[in-house]
């Protein structure tokens, strides 16, 4: 029975060991474009420049809707 929780142990440690070493990928570092002007034609033109929508709100601003879009894209530096 110690030998069969000894045997367990070393497989454990191994693998934490294996995985630990393992390298781990770069995260994306993302630039951002904020557009309080959007509209069809401005998201198209983003977006044929490498931009992804992300997030689309319509603020009021006393009785005026002003749409704003947030765009990402990986960072090119």
């Amino acid at each position: 029975m110690k030998s069969a929780i000894l045997i367990i142990a070393i497989c454990g440690a191994l693998l934490t060991v294996g995985a630990a070493s393992r390298p781990q990928p770069k995260p994306t570092v993302w630039e951002y474009k904020f557009d309080s002007k959007c509209t069809e034609k401005r998201t198209n033109e983003a977006a044929a420049e490498g931009w992804e929508l992300t997030f689309f709100s319509m603020g009021t601003w006393g009785n005026i809707s002003t749409p704003t879009c947030v765009f990402r894209r990986p960072a090119t530096k």
